[in-house]
């Protein structure tokens, strides 16, 4: 699955592909604005499917968000097991599929571009500091 910048989830699975919105999915309030639902789905693609918690208070929150997500997949596609990994496992929610967002490409190329950049300030270093160290 992977989740598109305009609010819906493209689907495949095998040889066949189908494109829903939140709110078909199940992900949408009363008002049919998303839902924090949405919001936490959205962070776990953007996280490739996997999201670890080492925050204690927030790790009961993330566990019932999980299970809520959990059971709209479960209803959505009809399934009777967990979409998610034992969270024993892996000490994380991970999915079972393979979920991603369309928005990471995008943000892991602009912070390899910014921790290039990053690391290029410091490649003068070694001539300056020829320039300035006493030689002995």
């Amino acid at each position: 699955m992977k989740v598109l910048k305009d609010e819906k989830i493209q689907i495949k699975l095998a040889s066949k592909e189908h494109t829903a919105t939140y709110e078909e999915m199940g992900f949408g309030k009363h008002d049919g604005k998303p839902s924090v639902l949405w919001a936490f789905f959205k962070i776990l693609a953007m996280q490739n499917g996997e999201i670890s918690i080492t925050d204690e208070t927030a790790k009961v929150q993330y566990k019932k968000q999980k299970q809520q997500v959990s059971d709209i997949l479960k209803n959505y596609f009809r399934m009777d097991s967990d979409p998610f990994h034992p969270y024993k496992e892996n000490n994380s929610y991970k999915t079972r599929f393979t979920l991603f967002s369309d928005t990471v490409t995008e943000k892991s190329r602009v912070y390899a571009d910014d921790k290039k950049a990053q690391d290029d300030r410091y490649s003068d270093m070694e001539d300056y500091m020829g320039n300035i160290a006493p030689t002995l």
